[in-house]
């Protein structure tokens, strides 16, 4: 009797523990998603020559959404009878369904696994100021290593002088955050990093 109340209070007591490890291993997962999402756009762009973009945006999804889209020319000529070839720039596309193709998305709401979490998107800093929380973001990488970045899906290209990041964290239902916090690192040369957790 005295064992099994025993393993009964251990249990009780390793319950919340656990609970909350499993809850910080998928917010850890889909910081890994969003990291390649990024890192698979920029190897895509050096790799095929093409403008590859990675959009952020709540428009969709308040828990934040992104779209991987890559340039195309020659996708909206009618009649055309070959297939469409990547554009390499950045600025001429209007990053729509006739000049680029959806080649990735990653919504983490619509996953289960990543329920009650939020992704929050910061612009580069650009020396007007402190980065700040952006509620659409687009980034493109170019077949050169160069990346932009701009405002919602028509502000003006500005090159990626600077450090963008995104914060993925659990929140609760007044939308608090909730345990850690991981961070991806957005250098202006495309490499993606996962940063410490806060």
């Amino acid at each position: 009797m005295v064992v099994v109340i025993i393993i009964s209070a251990l249990a009780v007591i390793a319950v919340p523990s656990l609970r909350t490890r499993m809850r910080n291993a998928r917010t850890l997962e889909a910081t890994n998603r969003v990291t390649n999402l990024f890192r698979d756009a920029r190897m895509r762009a050096l790799g095929r020559g093409s403008a590859v973009m990675v959009r952020f945006s709540k428009a969709t999804d308040s828990a934040g959404a992104f779209q991987v889209r890559e340039a195309m020319q020659g996708a909206a000529v009618a009649g055309a009878t070959c297939a469409p070839l990547p554009a390499s720039s950045c600025t001429a596309p209007l990053w729509d369904d006739t000049d680029s193709t959806v080649i990735n998305l990653f919504v983490p709401s619509n996953n289960q696994t990543f329920d009650a979490l939020r992704v929050r998107m910061y612009r580069p800093y650009d020396g007007s100021g402190t980065a700040t929380d952006d509620s659409d973001l687009d980034i493109c990488y170019t077949p050169l290593g160069r990346s932009f970045w701009r405002l919602g899906a028509v502000g003006a290209w500005l090159p990626a002088g600077g450090l963008a990041r995104a914060s993925v964290y659990r929140h609760d239902t007044s939308n608090n955050p909730v345990g850690l916090t991981r961070w991806v690192f957005l250098p202006p040369n495309g490499a993606a990093r996962i940063g410490g957790a806060g």
